[in-house]
């Protein structure tokens, strides 16, 4: 239409340019008004190789548009666009790399936790496969830089490496810990020389599906109720007890007491069957004399509702020493 308007202009040299953009904008509508004015014979000769231009530029457009939408490539956009808006609203979120059967099942127990997950797989096929699974995957590969970014690595709380080799584990967590030398980092070995260097590179877990597969096995075989239990314990969704890990801050009211000076523990129903201090000590079954330092994280098992109660009282700062009276009825019931 501009370029209309120009030619109109130019050749029709007694006509302002609001008439030529006017004469321009009729003609490429089709809406069936009159000339402006008289045409010359070069406005005419102009119009017939306008119009000409404009019902080919129209064939062009719609054919384009066709083939895009019946080729997928709109839906395609779409979801892309719809991606990178999901991606940008993720805080705190797990990043998966490798949608294998170890991401696969890690995906689904951190989505069980009501953790947000992302995965990142360079496969076409394990990236639809986790969107139809009804997780965010981006395709491209987890040890590029732009693609971990991309994933919001910045804001996530974790990374899993779950790619198919060592070497790209490897590779993957040396990345991770350039760019976030602060986040957790699970990665997936092999074996023992493996796991090593992965350590090196700076994973802060490294586990080897086959010594776990090779440990269950053993376990199922010789105490076999144990597994069971531990089963529901760290099974998420429906279970009636669970495993959780609660972290002590400076500001909780339980942080620097006694165990036993605590009352929220037990008026939620909860149980300490564990204590992981600062410096990464581990206390199973602590007794009530521990002092629960800041900084440590109690692993405390209870229901849903139990653990629930346990996470708003210490949030509202309960956990003050009960009264000495109690404390020492308690302590004579206990034999202590």
């Amino acid at each position: 239409m501009v370029g209309g308007a120009i030619g109109y202009w130019a050749i029709e040299r007694d006509w302002s340019f609001l008439e030529s953009l006017y004469m321009a904008v009729i003609s490429v509508t089709t809406v069936g008004f009159g000339e402006v004015r008289p045409l010359s014979p070069a406005g005419r000769a102009f119009t017939v190789g306008f119009l000409g231009a404009n019902m080919l530029v129209t064939v062009y457009a719609a054919t384009l548009l066709t083939s895009y939408i019946l080729e997928g490539h709109l839906g395609g956009a779409i979801r892309r666009r719809r991606l990178e808006r999901r991606l940008a609203s993720l805080r705190g979120h797990v990043l998966v790399c490798g949608y294998g059967r170890v991401g696969r099942s890690a995906a689904a127990r951190l989505a069980d936790a009501r953790i947000g997950v992302l995965i990142v797989d360079n496969r076409p096929e394990a990236a639809e496969r986790a969107q139809h699974d009804g997780f965010p995957a981006l395709e491209g590969g987890a040890t590029e830089e732009e693609v971990l970014l991309q994933a919001g690595l910045d804001r996530a709380a974790g990374v899993i490496g779950a790619l198919a080799t060592d070497n790209d584990n490897i590779t993957l967590a040396l990345t991770v810990r350039d760019l976030r030398p602060d986040i957790p980092l699970v990665c997936r070995a092999t074996g023992e020389t493996e796991a090593r260097l992965l350590r090196r590179a700076g994973a802060t877990h490294v586990l080897s599906p086959y010594d776990i597969a090779g440990a269950r096995m053993a376990t199922m075989l010789v105490q076999p109720e144990v597994l069971q239990f531990l089963d529901v314990a760290m099974e998420a969704g429906e279970a009636t007890v669970r495993l959780e890990s609660v972290a002590v801050e400076p500001r909780s009211g339980v942080a620097g007491k006694v165990l036993r000076e605590t009352r929220c523990f037990a008026e939620s129903g909860t149980i300490v069957v564990g204590s992981v201090a600062p410096d990464g000590g581990v206390t199973v079954n602590p007794p009530r004399s521990l002092r629960i330092e800041p900084g440590s994280t109690l692993i405390v098992m209870g229901d849903d509702a139990q653990l629930g109660k346990l996470r708003d009282m210490l949030a509202q700062g309960s956990g003050e020493p009960a009264q000495s009276a109690q404390v020492a009825a308690g302590d004579a019931e206990n034999g202590e």
